[in-house]
């Protein structure tokens, strides 16, 4: 049997606490994105949009001239997030530890943003209700599958039995970069016709390149948090793209 070798050293993994700081939704309720300011900030923000260009994704600007956010597409994103964590991360006790400390971590967002003297934004506070509601949806199935064990999915284990078909010569953080984009485009699917998620695009490249990818929730995490480039090796890749188009037109 071919034993699967890390790509590269491991990392400490990320805390429960921070597994979901780099969604939209959490950014919004901790104040880290232009989305669900007061109404002042917000016709303040709509004039900045005005003079830089279309508002960002997730916020409409309505015609009283103050920004709102778009509060399915947001929660759209983050269910879909969950969803897939949820899925994938077969520790139980994990789970509820991040769960529960992201639970924690919006309603004290939503205190922390929106004092009682200065009112509720009730944008803001109609996200946290409903994400609290997805929240307590999952608790009570991870309390489910604590009670009755025989309900909890059985995910056979896939032996990794043949060689690698190729040697990945980048870092594993380049890799990623590509599996999370495929993953976000929803055009890999089983034979079934079922979107693939993160963790079976993974599984994938796991087998090509004969590597393993561990903490992949947590390496995802990171590579979405980062400050200067979120995507150096993408746009290394679509330079060397374009660059081939441009010698084919001479």
């Amino acid at each position: 049997m071919h034993s699967r070798a890390s790509a590269e050293p491991s990392q400490n993994p990320v805390p429960a606490h921070h597994r979901f700081h780099h969604t939209r939704l959490w950014r919004i309720v901790h104040g880290e994105t232009a989305s669900g300011l007061s109404c002042e900030e917000s016709r303040g923000a709509e004039g900045e949009n005005q003079r830089s260009g279309p508002p960002a994704v997730g916020v409409s600007t309505a015609a009283n001239g103050s920004a709102r956010m778009d509060i399915v597409a947001i929660l759209d994103a983050f269910l879909n997030e969950l969803q897939s964590y949820c899925r994938d991360e077969k520790d139980l006790p994990e789970r509820m530890r991040t769960l529960r400390f992201t639970r924690i971590g919006l309603i004290a967002g939503l205190f922390m943003r929106t004092p009682p003297e200065t009112g509720r934004n009730l944008d803001i506070s109609t996200l946290v209700e409903r994400a609290l509601d997805i929240f307590d949806c999952e608790l009570k199935i991870i309390d489910m599958e604590l009670e009755h064990p025989e309900l909890r999915p059985v995910t056979p284990a896939t032996p990794f039995d043949c060689a690698p078909r190729a040697q990945w010569n980048g870092s594993l953080a380049q890799l990623l970069e590509i599996i999370v984009a495929l993953f976000l485009t929803g055009l890999i699917r089983t034979v079934d016709g079922r979107p693939m998620n993160l963790a079976e695009i993974a599984a994938l490249f796991e087998e090509l390149f004969g590597i393993k990818i561990s903490d992949l929730y947590g390496r995802k995490t990171r590579l979405l948090m980062r400050k200067k480039n979120e995507s150096p090796f993408l746009d290394s890749l679509l330079f060397l793209y374009r660059r081939e188009v441009e010698k084919m037109s001479l």
